[in-house]
């Protein structure tokens, strides 16, 4: 039962053992007649009542405002996260296909360009991080959380992120260091490390698939997302 639910009860408590002993016949104090009581009674009856449908609208309100947030993560902030890292891998890939030998004398436009569109996705990934995890915070206020597994989904999306936004710039350093201009020991440094870039992002990706499957493919409503009064994170 609620505080607020207690709270009346308590009133009518009180109330009730103010006014029980003007029915004993002993009793010499005079608190008005029959009449008056019933009306007391009702008027405290009908505060009861509609602090009772407050309290209630209240709780729909409540529900109603994180129910939107919910939609925002789910149906705005996730799949633009997930765009985005689409983004990122296909521009991995054509770096993979473009940058095929240290021999070859690259444009230095076509680096500027790639450098330009990486540093882009990784501004707007950072933006939509902080979405997620803001929304996240003001639901807790509503007392509504993720349940453990998307939480822990959540967790290792955030994280794995961080470490492809990580990745992002040391590919921009390998990518300035394929500049016709630089020393040959710094393009070759900067082409080998370039080389081994598939292999570093290929299990991030993964983890990136599995927790889109999680959140779209495995047919959970946002009911079954997220839950209410239980703190997981």
């Amino acid at each position: 039962m609620r505080k607020i639910e207690y709270l009346l009860i308590g009133i009518v408590a009180v109330f009730v053992a103010i006014i029980l002993p003007t029915f004993n016949k002993g009793h010499d104090m005079d608190f008005g007649s029959t009449s008056d009581f019933v009306s007391a009674l009702s008027s405290l009856l009908t505060l009861g009542l509609a602090i009772i449908a407050y309290s209630k609208w209240q709780d729909n309100k409540y529900r109603d405002d994180s129910y939107e947030i919910q939609k925002t993560l789910i149906a705005k902030n996730y799949i633009q996260l997930f765009n985005q890292l689409d983004e990122l891998k296909s521009k991995f890939k054509v770096i993979d296909n473009k940058f095929l030998s240290i021999d070859n004398c690259y444009i230095p436009s076509v680096i500027d360009n790639l450098i330009d569109e990486l540093e882009n996705i990784k501004l707007n990934l950072t933006s939509t991080t902080n979405d997620i995890t803001n929304n996240l915070r003001i639901m807790a206020i509503f007392n509504c959380y993720p349940n453990e597994i998307f939480n822990n989904v959540n967790s290792n999306l955030l994280i794995r992120v961080e470490m492809i936004m990580t990745h992002i710039s040391i590919t921009v350093g390998d990518l300035k260091g394929l500049r016709k201009d630089e020393f040959d020991f710094m393009r070759k440094r900067s082409f080998k490390s370039l080389k081994s870039s598939p292999m570093i992002t290929a299990r991030i990706f993964e983890v990136f698939c599995e927790g889109k499957k999680y959140i779209y493919n495995s047919n959970k409503t946002l009911h079954e997302l997220f839950i209410v009064g239980s703190k997981n994170l």
